[in-house]
Parts: C-alpha cells; sequence; structure tokens
C-alpha cells in the first residue's frame, strides 16, 4: 500500500507552497532512490529469489512523500488527513493479521512424522534442507533420504515449494526438484495443514477465494504451509 501511496503522494506534494526548495530537493532525490531501488529488484527478478526485504531501501525512501502529504493534508484538511491515516493503520494491522505466524509448520510435522518411521522418508531438497536441525533433535537425520523418490518409497512434501521452485530460475534446487512432483498414481498417506484463518473461510464462503491467485490465497487462508505424506506407486 505504500508503494501506491508514494506515486500520487509526490506530485501532489511537490506542489506544497509551504515546501521549501531544499524540501523538494530532498523529496526529488528520495523518489529518484526509491524508483532506481525498485528498479533493480525489478530487472534482477529472474536472478533473485524475490522476498519482501528486498524492497526495505524503496519502502524507506517511499515513506518521505507520504510523510510529507501527510503534513501537507494536516494543513489543509486535518479531519481528512486523520481519516486517512486511521484508515492506513488499520490496514497495515491487517496485514500483520495475514503475517505468515507458523513459517515452520510443515518442517515440525516433517520431522515428527520421519521420527515415527522406522524406514526412510524422502523429502524434497528445500524442506528437508530446512528441517536437518528439527530431525537431529529428533534422532532422526538418518531416516531423512535425499535423492529421486524410488517406487514405493514415503515422500514428505511441503505444498506448494515444488511448484515455486520450478517458476524461479534463481532457485538453487531446481534439477533436485522434478522428481517431486506428485503424480496422479501417487498415494496420499497424511496431510496436516495448518488452522484455517476466519478470513480464509470467509473467503470461501462468499465465492471470492476463486479472484485470488493460488498462492496468495493459501497465505490469506493458512498462517503457514502444509504438509503432505505420499506413497509412490509400487513397482
Amino acid at each position: 500500500m505504500l508503494f501506491y501511496l508514494a506515486v500520487p503522494a509526490y506530485f501532489v506534494s511537490r506542489r506544497a507552497r509551504w515546501l521549501t526548495e531544499a524540501g523538494r530537493s530532498v523529496l526529488d532525490w528520495t523518489a529518484l532512490g526509491a524508483v532506481a531501488s525498485f528498479l533493480f529488484v525489478a530487472l534482477n527478478v529472474g536472478a533473485l529469489y524475490i522476498v519482501p526485504r528486498y524492497f526495505m531501501v524503496t519502502a524507506a525512501m517511499a515513506v518521505v512523500p507520504v510523510a510529507v502529504f501527510g503534513a501537507h493534508l494536516a494543513r489543509w484538511r486535518p479531519w481528512l488527513a486523520g481519516v486517512l491515516g486511521t484508515g492506513f493503520a488499520v490496514s497495515c494491522l491487517g496485514l500483520l493479521y495475514l503475517e505468515n505466524t507458523q513459517p515452520m509448520f510443515a518442517e515440525q510435522h516433517a520431522a515428527a512424522f520421519i521420527a515415527s518411521q522406522h524406514g526412510a522418508v524422502y523429502m524434497e531438497p528445500e524442506t528437508a534442507w530446512r528441517a536437518r536441525a528439527l530431525l537431529a533433535e529428533r534422532g532422526a537425520l538418518d531416516r531423512q533420504a535425499d535423492g529421486p523418490p524410488p517406487p514405493g518409497a514415503l515422500v514428505a512434501i511441503r505444498v506448494g515449494v515444488v511448484e515455486a521452485c520450478l517458476r524461479e530460475t534463481s532457485c538453487p534446487w531446481h534439477v533436485a526438484m522434478l522428481p517431486f512432483q506428485p503424480g496422479p498414481s501417487w498415494f496420499e498417506i497424511a496431510r496436516y495443514d495448518p488452522p484455517r484463518r476466519l478470513l480464509g473461510a470467509l473467503l470461501q464462503g462468499l465465492g471470492m477465494a476463486r479472484l485470488f491467485p493460488a498462492d496468495i490465497l493459501r497465505k490469506i487462508e493458512r498462517p503457514g504451509d502444509a504438509l503432505v505424506v505420499y506413497r509412490t506407486p509400487a513397482p
């Protein structure tokens, strides 16, 4: 939301009569820096595994025109500035509600499942890497197998991670992920889902879930990623 506000805020704020030339210069340089940092990330989208922290510089610079616009609006229409400021604060609280509060949900359940097994369990490489410490803590690191799963094997996969990696050319496990695409003959043994948020259930009930891309809807619905355990077909 900050990025959407920053563009009109810049053009409106620059025309404020009370703003000094030095203030306009600061506004121009921060706007230029915000655009440059945003373009740097955007142009490297094929080489980077995009995460929000890459836009921290852009966000820090975008705050300046939004803050100047807020000061300008407070001079012109104080009540409107209060309404918009309250709306912005409430929207930020809404974003905190959608935060991934259980980032290791899949890994914790994968470690627990593998520890309960006597044989090897195969995992796609990203979740296996993230779960290593949890497996070691349970003394089950030797039961987690690497490489393509053979026929009749147990396979634990974090929902969405294979598809996301195969879309990103920068994913270091691109080739290793290929054997972990569940086929139609793979049998689902178990599934572990984080508790559904009220907002997710509401969107489903109102029929609005189809308006969101699958990856975004999954993050809205649940505070973490699900884990699915499969059995590959026997030879």
